[in-house]
């Protein structure tokens, strides 16, 4: 049977890379109708943009759109506010005490930029970028709450959130990955002692693979205090991708345990009724949630993308991502009839009606749900191949249960990688990179093994001063 949906206006076919495509092309041009696409100006700053704290997230998303689309139409203005970016944060002179570690989104949409090989005119590459970026950002290393990163302001002094200590966990992951010889050993072995300093302070439970928002403490001798246990689906992705890519680069029991781990709760906390979903805080006792509050914002989006790069990091985990996906898209997009055009999509997904009630950070969602499903029917092949519900049925018109299969393993000239963002947790993923990147999929990687930072037999990487400059063989 067909597997078309009908959107008033757009014609979702989710076997077909091309009515995905038109889709999410669709989607971009709600989602910036009222911003000024020149690159002049930021268009957070001069537009009502909801649902998203940080420009950068944005780019990223337009960088993905890109990359799976090959439309251009927006890439002068993601350059233009990349570019603005050099002379600071980017800069390998800028004063590294000016840099909070909010701003580690802009090094992850500079390393997006790099693996999917997004247009620069500056003879600095966004790798390098990205990188110097990261020698700037703090890590306390130690056991206690008063480690780990510096605040973003003296008013949140003892306070440790677990989205911008996962964005810095995953920049970090993902350029050891990157990366070869010491400089490898340098930055796995930090993001082995920023995963072990999280679990000791509780951002991270390892017992039942839930991820807080929020901790504290102002004791120099005491781990941190759980203050705030919401569920954010931005958060869990963050982790668990990054997560992925050192499975992935360490091939270790280690590291495909708490990628399970994570991969089990955030599949069964996150979906519902064949849809994405936000938990927020959790209330009046066990499984009950307030969703409404995180309804309208970005998070769901960027979980699907951070999705779809474990997808291709571990095809063996695939299946399982990839039909919660594409049952996903299908649908959500029966309700995306809202507005003049009848194509813009509201805030309520599990109904077939649209609700009314549109938000910036949703549209955002929708485009990264779209995409994803580009991104992982770049490394599965075929969309069509991988459209089957459970049963191995094919997918049929305005049949949310159907789901997806994928392929047995990772294309050899494919390389999956992620990126992080958002003051929020927000934060984005691109994966299946087919070009000059792909050498650093084979390499192997002999510091973190069963052992790590902090456990006993672990014998540590030599300290080298990191980012500066990297000479590629």
């Amino acid at each position: 049977m067909s597997s078309l949906t009908r959107v008033s206006a757009i014609d979702l076919d989710i076997n077909s890379t091309e009515s995905i495509q038109n889709a999410a092309t669709i989607q971009v041009t709600n989602l910036l109708s009222n911003s000024t696409i020149d690159g002049s100006v930021s268009p957070l700053s001069d537009d009502p943009f909801h649902g998203v704290k940080d420009e950068a997230s944005v780019y990223m998303t337009l960088v993905a759109f890109w990359d799976t689309t090959k439309n251009s139409k927006y890439n002068n203005l993601v350059i233009d506010r990349m570019d603005s970016q050099r002379p600071t944060i980017f800069n390998s002179s800028y004063n590294s005490t000016n840099t909070k570690p909010s701003t580690a989104i802009w090094g992850l949409a500079a390393m997006t930029a790099a693996e999917v090989g997004f247009p620069t005119d500056s003879s600095e590459s966004w790798f390098n970028c990205a990188v110097n970026l990261h020698s700037k950002l703090m890590w306390k290393s130690g056991h206690f709450c008063t480690d780990g990163l510096p605040p973003d302001s003296p008013n949140l002094i003892g306070q440790q959130f677990g989205y911008l200590t996962g964005t810095y966990f995953q920049l970090t992951s993902r350029i050891a990955y990157a990366s070869s010889g010491e400089q490898r050993r340098f930055f796995a072995d930090r993001a082995s002692a920023v995963w072990l300093w999280s679990v000791k302070n509780r951002i991270l439970n390892e017992s039942d693979w839930t991820i807080n928002s929020l901790v504290a403490g102002t004791d120099n001798n005491t781990a941190c205090f759980v203050l705030k246990d919401w569920r954010l689906a931005s958060s869990y992705g963050l982790w668990l991708s990054g997560a992925a890519y050192m499975f992935k680069m360490t091939d270790t029991d280690l590291w495909k345990t708490r990628v399970e781990g994570l991969l089990d709760n955030t599949l069964t906390s996150f979906f519902t009724r064949n849809m994405i979903v936000e938990v927020g805080d959790l209330v009046d006792g066990l499984g009950a949630v307030n969703q409404a509050r995180y309804s309208t914002e970005a998070g769901k989006g960027f979980l699907a993308l951070w999705l779809s790069s474990v997808s291709n990091l571990m095809p063996e985990v695939a299946n399982r991502i990839n039909a919660k996906l594409r049952r996903t898209a299908i649908t959500l997009a029966q309700q995306c009839g809202g507005a003049s055009n009848h194509t813009v999509c509201g805030s309520d997904w599990t109904s077939s009606v649209y609700d009314n009630a549109p938000s910036f950070g949703n549209t955002l969602n929708v485009v990264n749900i779209l995409v994803s499903n580009l991104i992982i029917s770049q490394t599965s092949g075929s969309v069509a191949n991988n459209t089957e519900n459970d049963s191995g049925a094919a997918s049929k018109a305005n049949d949310t249960s159907t789901g997806g299969g994928d392929s047995d393993k990772i294309s050899d000239g494919v390389i999956a990688s992620a990126v992080v963002g958002s003051v929020s947790g927000a934060a984005l993923i691109i994966g299946a990179i087919s070009w000059g990147f792909r050498k650093w999929k084979d390499q192997t990687y002999d510091a973190v093994r069963k052992d790590e930072p902090g456990k006993k037999g672990y014998t540590g990487g030599v300290t080298v001063k990191p980012c500066r400059s990297f000479v590629w063989p």
